[in-house]
């Protein structure tokens, strides 16, 4: 019995540490909005319209929570320095009540920043993978989006934010070892 218990243990190991090493290193926190807060959100930008980024229930892409604003505001989260070159996707699901185009920034160590936008078809919820616009030159260090001003009602809606990045190497080689140890258990 003690045998399979130490197995089980090192199958949990294993399977944790795989798990991390395939997500790779967290960038992003709270993009889902599921703690109930926008924290460490924040709006630094605001050009004009009525209500400042809030959290809303009632339309959500995933879970419990997004984020909404109405206006030309910028939703915006420092991240820890990444090199630009390790990042493998960078995503949003943004909902736009008008189907206008939403701005978005990545932010740089060397105090530059880069716009690009996105332009909704429809007013449904959809998903953008925008890191073919990152600078790979660069280290990134901040993503803004944000709302629109114009149209009718011009709501923004956001969830699901994630910045994805390539695995650093000594994950890859602990998750290495441990299924080396595993194996030889057996």
């Amino acid at each position: 019995m003690k045998k399979l218990d130490t197995r089980a243990v090192c199958a949990a190991f294993v399977f944790a540490f795989v798990a991390r090493a395939q997500a790779g290193p967290i960038v992003l926190v709270n993009g889902d909005f599921e703690s109930g807060s926008l924290a460490p959100w924040a709006q630094t930008l605001d050009k004009g319209g009525p209500v400042n980024w809030t959290l809303t229930t009632s339309v959500v892409h995933t879970g419990d929570y997004a984020a909404m604003a109405r206006g030309n505001k910028m939703l915006f989260q420092q991240v820890a320095d990444v090199d630009a070159r390790e990042v493998t996707s960078v995503s949003f699901a943004l909902l736009n009540s008008d189907a206008t185009f939403n701005a978005y920034r990545f932010f740089y160590s060397d105090q530059t920043w880069k716009e690009f936008t996105v332009d909704p078809l429809d007013d449904n919820w959809h998903v953008y993978e925008v890191s073919q616009n990152l600078d790979r030159s660069k280290t990134l260090t901040g993503l803004g989006i944000f709302g629109v001003n114009g149209g009718n009602t011009y709501w923004t809606y956001l969830d699901d934010v994630e910045i994805t990045v390539v695995p650093e190497p000594a994950t890859l080689l602990a998750t290495s070892l441990a299924l080396l140890a595993l194996r030889r258990k057996r």
